[in-house]
């Protein structure tokens, strides 16, 4: 008996001596061993719970990410095309502009030599 005291006081992890009181105290200390095992079986499967949800959570911020990203690149993209038209534009707009003014210059001329 005084060997399963000595071991259970090492595997409780406290120096007890051989005496009554210390196997009392050992008792004591492995009585409250065994209540804090559904706590912290409790606690287990609640960080579990909570592990699972934040991972389905952090799941959905990862596909939302994903999807803003699909919608960046493909907002960026029009982006660049509307800029390639704007400036083809200017063009068109630069050429009607010379042509408007070789027009006035011919209209000028024209009302000169009449």
């Amino acid at each position: 008996m005084s060997d399963f005291v000595r071991r259970l006081s090492s595997a409780l992890g406290t120096e007890v001596p051989p005496d009554l009181t210390g196997q009392d105290m050992l008792i004591h200390k492995a009585s409250e061993r065994v209540q804090e095992t559904p706590l912290l079986r409790t606690r287990s499967t609640t960080m579990s719970d909570t592990l699972a949800t934040v991972k389905v959570g952090l799941r959905s911020c990862r596909d939302a990410l994903e999807r803003a990203l699909a919608d960046r690149d493909k907002l960026q993209r029009q982006a660049a095309d509307h800029i390639l038209e704007i400036d083809r534009l200017r063009q068109v707009c630069d050429c009607f502009h010379l042509i408007q003014k070789f027009y006035f210059c011919l209209k000028m001329r024209e009302f000169f030599i009449n």
